[in-house]
């Protein structure tokens, strides 16, 4: 029989490893993109799967490290997803998406989209924005920009840095990354 530190440590590192996992696939859009690109992989395993130990220990001394890194917001999500808060780095990351378009048809679809799925009162992911903030997007959603949601960006960013980020850093799953940072792969 197994004993219940050697149970949580095999979950603690099946969910670090959940972290670089492809999403389930449904046979869509995502399916046919990698088909017409000549790769059946995801794009998820495209990427490496070795942990470099100093970016993992980066992001335990600084929060720009761990969100500027694709395998450190991979990390951080997972974690966030067990504390019931992933819409905030959700939400964060579709901010940046937004930020890099320049066509004017798909900054007003993506910043439709942002605030259907978190702004929106009735969005499934909303996230937690005083009324200031709130109204200053709804007012913007007339004549959509990809700067729109700046100040909003910035407060769930400080919200995470100050809430969400000191847990993360003694987390399991933080653990887990520097201990499989430390054997080289995942």
């Amino acid at each position: 029989m197994w004993s219940g530190s050697i149970c949580k440590k095999m979950t603690i590192r099946a969910e670090f490893l959940l972290c670089f996992a492809p999403p389930v696939s449904k046979g869509g859009d995502e399916e046919k993109r990698r088909s017409a690109k000549g790769n059946s992989k995801p794009d998820s395993l495209m990427h490496r799967t070795r942990l470099d130990r100093e970016e993992v220990l980066s992001w335990g001394k600084s929060f720009k490290a761990l969100i500027e890194s694709k395998d450190g917001r991979a990390v951080f999500r997972s974690f966030l997803k067990k504390e019931y808060s992933q819409e905030n780095i959700l939400f964060y990351e579709a901010c940046e998406e937004l930020k890099q378009l320049t066509d004017d048809q798909e900054i007003f679809d993506k910043a439709r989209n942002i605030y259907d799925d978190y702004i929106s009162t009735w969005s499934p992911r909303e996230v937690s924005l005083d009324s200031v903030l709130r109204d200053e997007i709804q007012e913007r959603m007339i004549n959509p920009d990809k700067d729109m949601f700046n100040n909003a960006n910035d407060h769930i960013y400080n919200l995470m840095l100050r809430d969400s980020y000191p847990r993360f850093k003694t987390s399991d799953i933080y653990r887990a990354a520097l201990d499989e940072s430390r054997t080289g792969y995942v």
